[in-house]
């Protein structure tokens, strides 16, 4: 992608925490704009989440909605799990996900300009230490806000750095 039609195009980084114990989920999501400011965030507690398959597809199906539901056009998905972006992409090469990639594929709709970014975990600490706060802090109270999240300011301040 050019850095003209980068610099149109908000970044969504997704994350997601599951207790497989407890059949728990936690996920979150940043929205930034083209200079890495935070625009929104959210958090969101999921139960009986049974697999590791049925985690990623509600954090995706759930962040597109929200996505969708904020009139957000222009978007890029970043993530640290591919196998479901595949199955998007790709859904020969995925037989046994095929559902969720339909699924999903039916989630994005008439969304105007979306691509997908596969990224390490360092690159999505931010929105991974909102789903961690979730399954580790016990915090399920689920939200969207502007901005920062007050208690992980200086997270977000080295991230948009690029620290």
């Amino acid at each position: 992608m050019g850095s003209s039609k980068r610099r149109r195009f908000k970044v969504q980084n997704i994350a997601f925490k599951w207790s497989k114990q407890k059949k728990f989920l936690g996920a979150a999501w940043v929205l930034r704009n083209n200079r890495g400011e935070s625009l929104l965030h959210s958090r969101r507690a999921f139960g009986n989440i049974g697999s590791f398959v049925e985690e990623k597809f509600t954090t995706w199906m759930w962040a597109i909605e929200s996505i969708r539901s904020h009139h957000v056009d222009k978007v890029i998905f970043e993530a640290e799990f591919s196998d479901l972006l595949g199955a998007v992409k790709r859904q020969r090469d995925w037989p046994t996900l095929r559902y969720q990639g339909s699924e999903l594929r039916k989630a994005l709709g008439d969304l105007r300009g979306w691509s997908f970014r596969v990224i390490e975990s360092r690159t999505n600490r931010c929105a991974g230490a909102i789903a961690k706060s979730v399954t580790q802090e016990r915090w399920s109270q689920s939200y969207v806000a502007q901005g920062n999240p007050a208690w992980l300011k200086e997270l977000f301040e080295a991230d948009k750095q690029g620290s």
